[in-house]
């Protein structure tokens, strides 16, 4: 049979079996692509017969792609993204942005520039979730994503948006205000208000047990307003604490820093990078994240018993 023709039997599977193959689910790629289950158990066949072989290893109703199911998913994914690649820059639409909820207050400013300048690609913000980022990218789900890690994926491009400082903060009217300098009995023996650091583990200062803890909150945002109430001290990132003005009083005492990168999907065609990503990596805000004070003299070594990084 002709190429073109042998191809053309079986290329409007593709899509169904791309879908299968990600969620290894019936139920759940009959959710993403808004077909039966039914309908895709009879495409995906269709298609295992057209090939010749199996794609799927089948055992008490489960799905699990095997090492010819691997192969063509990776060819459908290249396809796909090659002909993405072509057609995108003609294409108007949302632009979705996965981003840290802490640093969603500095993409303000870009996003109301992007939406000037593109009117019709509006940007959707999209708080961290459970679902894997990087496979988010791959499928085309998420155009960007802000991280404060490196990508390990190969599919994924990373470009690195400005590096940060962190500081510990009180509030002014908290005893600690008045020390000429935090010592390490100080950091051991002053009640902070901790929090889930996330992607932020470096700012875990010191194992908890040798900390002492004055709360325990859900978010940064929280942690910051009760240090502001004179509840304990906090230690984050000095572009977050600068958003509470003078409520926050920062402590002689050089935190870790950071990293804050951009992820993309890699364009397979050697195409340039997409528009929002240029507009991100240009954007101001992200190359003054750092404390005058932080960039002026190396980051103080934090207690010997304790870690920057977790």
């Amino acid at each position: 049979m002709h190429r073109a023709r042998r191809l053309g039997e079986y290329w409007n599977w593709l899509p169904t079996f791309r879908a299968v193959a990600e969620t290894e689910s019936l139920r759940d790629a009959a959710t993403r692509i808004h077909v039966a289950p039914s309908a895709i158990s009879r495409t995906v066949r269709l298609l295992e017969g057209s090939l010749g072989y199996s794609l799927f290893t089948r055992t008490a109703g489960t799905l699990v792609l095997n090492a010819d199911g691997r192969h063509l998913l990776e060819a459908v994914r290249a396809a796909m993204r090659l002909v993405d690649d072509a057609s995108s820059e003609r294409e108007l639409g949302p632009c979705h942005i996965h981003c840290p909820a802490d640093v969603t207050p500095l993409l303000v400013g870009a996003i109301e520039t992007w939406s000037t300048a593109h009117p019709g690609e509006p940007a959707l913000v999209h708080v961290p979730c459970a679902e894997d980022v990087s496979a988010q990218l791959v499928r085309g789900d998420l155009d960007v994503a802000l991280a404060f890690e490196q990508s390990s994926d190969a599919g994924i491009a990373c470009v690195l948006l400005g590096n940060f400082s962190s500081s510990v903060y009180c509030s002014p009217s908290h005893e600690a205000s008045q020390l000429a300098r935090l010592t390490d009995h100080e950091l051991e023996t002053l009640p902070f208000v901790d929090f889930p650091v996330g992607g932020l583990g470096f700012l875990r200062i010191m194992r908890d047990h040798d900390r002492q803890r004055a709360a325990y909150v859900p978010t940064m945002d929280l942690a910051v307003q009760l240090c502001a109430r004179g509840t304990g001290l906090v230690c984050v990132p000095d572009f977050v604490a600068r958003r509470a003005g003078s409520a926050l009083h920062r402590l002689p005492w050089e935190g870790p820093t950071g990293k804050l990168h951009i992820w993309f999907r890699r364009p397979v065609t050697g195409a340039p990078r997409p528009a929002i990503v240029e507009h991100l990596v240009s954007w101001p805000a992200f190359s003054d994240l750092v404390h005058p004070s932080s960039a002026a003299r190396p980051a103080r070594r934090t207690p010997s018993h304790g870690r920057s990084e977790v």
